[in-house]
């Protein structure tokens, strides 16, 4: 998804967080934006997009309004279809937000970005959150945990496939 969007970027020369996504549906965020990105796609359904590689991503609200209204999700499913479908294990949340200047975001930065915590002091939070969560953000910060180590799954990963 990251390649997605910096060649979208790129091909559109503006940054993702000068994207007007707010109150924008996701098939026109999807048609304005990302599909300039050189995504291979095979068919779109709704809100989600099937890619050619057997992955699909859905883009949707963020959970519980964290990001008060100013991004959308990117829900990327590594194994489309397919079970479990849990946020962590085959699927992982990417945020594309566009922020006006007084609001206020914890949990991402304007532009595209993992589900973080600003305020996290290391690796170790990520892991622990990443295993343990709440009933609200289960699998959430399991994204940036991989961002963190080089986009692989560490032997530590606590959320098998």
């Amino acid at each position: 998804m990251s390649n997605v969007v910096k060649n979208a970027e790129i091909n559109l020369g503006m940054p993702a967080q000068e994207w007007d996504i707010i109150g924008t549906s996701s098939l026109e965020i999807f048609d304005k934006y990302l599909s300039s990105g050189g995504l291979n796609y095979t068919k779109i359904n709704g809100a989600t997009i099937y890619l050619a590689d057997g992955t699909k991503f859905y883009i949707g609200p963020t959970s519980s309004g964290l990001s008060g209204g100013f991004c959308k999700g990117l829900y990327y499913d590594v194994n489309g279809d397919k079970k479990p479908n849990e946020i962590g294990r085959d699927q992982f949340l990417f945020y594309l937000c566009s922020f006006p200047e007084y609001a206020n975001c914890n949990t991402c930065i304007s532009g595209f970005s993992t589900y973080l915590y600003r305020n996290a002091p290391n690796r170790d939070y990520f892991l622990k959150w990443c295993k343990e969560g709440n009933s609200n953000e289960k699998g959430y910060f399991c994204t940036h945990l991989i961002a963190l180590d080089g986009w692989e799954f560490k032997n530590d990963y606590p959320l098998k496939l």
